[in-house]
């Protein structure tokens, strides 16, 4: 099922444009906010693709959203609805080192994730 995700999801913002694709390895990972440690993995997983077009972003995991470009960064956000309350998750990937981190954007009282973080390399 989420390999029929991943490609429906990479089919829909392939386009005329160039489609970046980065193959994403997270090596750190913060518990706090969460109960456990497999509830923070439900978040943000060990591997996971990321593609940009323009001003798409697409992944595996998160679903469609959109990117910014910002000082040699790609901040990319997908919104994530989640028992009917909608908030999101941003990646903000550097092309430079290759290093990307992810945090879950908290609406409300909610505690700040501090969030995951690893390397990714371009696949295609």
């Amino acid at each position: 099922m989420k390999r029929f995700i991943l490609a429906a999801t990479f089919a829909t913002l392939s386009t005329a444009a160039t489609a970046d694709i980065y193959e994403c390895n997270r090596t750190r990972m913060s518990t706090d906010g969460f109960n456990s440690r497999s509830a923070a993995e439900n978040w943000f997983p060990k591997t996971s693709k990321l593609q940009i077009v323009g001003d798409k972003a697409g992944s595996d995991y998160y679903g469609k959203g959109t990117v910014v470009e910002k000082d040699g960064r790609f901040i990319a956000t997908f919104p994530i609805d989640f028992e009917g309350v909608v908030n999101s998750v941003s990646v903000t990937f550097i092309p430079r080192t290759n290093r990307y981190s992810v945090r879950l954007n908290t609406g409300g009282n909610y505690m700040q994730t501090v969030g995951a973080g690893g390397k990714c390399k371009k696949i295609g």
